[in-house]
């Protein structure tokens, strides 16, 4: 059987699952997804008060007449900077597992934007499938039936009862 990472990711989380084979496939389904680790992006679980609040940010600037007028913080950027790192501990810890396993597949689930930046960063790997969706919440079987539907994974055999 070909050996599989499947990384399924959002902007605040990335889940890495392999495909196992049960050890006693007559009597248990097989194969199936196993989460092997996580990653969170801590910048992303914080409130909007929490990153963008500073000393600074939170006097105010008012010009000659004393109206007041707001900095502009570049939230843009600093979110847009916050995605490329957790991209790149991402992309690390792929890289990570392709050298301590012989992997045969990345399959690569990512929302739009992330897929976006993974993409862009992740070095030639022969055998990838890219899927541009956000399936973060599902958990390893509903994973592993979605997958199985796009042709990604093979199915889980269940035995039949004699």
């Amino acid at each position: 059987m070909q050996t599989f990472l499947i990384v399924v990711a959002d902007g605040t989380k990335a889940r890495f699952f392999t495909l196992e084979s049960s050890s006693t496939p007559e009597y248990e389904s097989s194969p199936y997804l196993v989460e092997r680790e996580s990653l969170s992006n801590p910048l992303q679980e914080l409130t909007g008060q929490e990153l963008w609040s500073a000393p600074q940010a939170q006097v105010g600037h008012h010009d000659s007449k004393g109206s007041a007028q707001s900095y502009d913080d570049h939230r843009r950027k600093h979110e847009i900077e916050y995605e490329r790192r957790f991209a790149v501990k991402i992309i690390d810890t792929i890289q990570e597992h392709f050298q301590s396993h012989h992997l045969d597949k990345l399959i690569l689930v990512a929302e739009h934007r992330l897929l976006g930046l993974l993409r862009d960063m992740l070095p030639k790997i022969q055998n990838i499938v890219e899927l541009d969706k956000n399936l973060s919440h599902m958990n390893p079987k509903e994973l592993h039936e979605y997958l199985v539907k796009q042709d990604a994974l093979p199915p889980t055999i269940t035995p039949t009862v004699r």
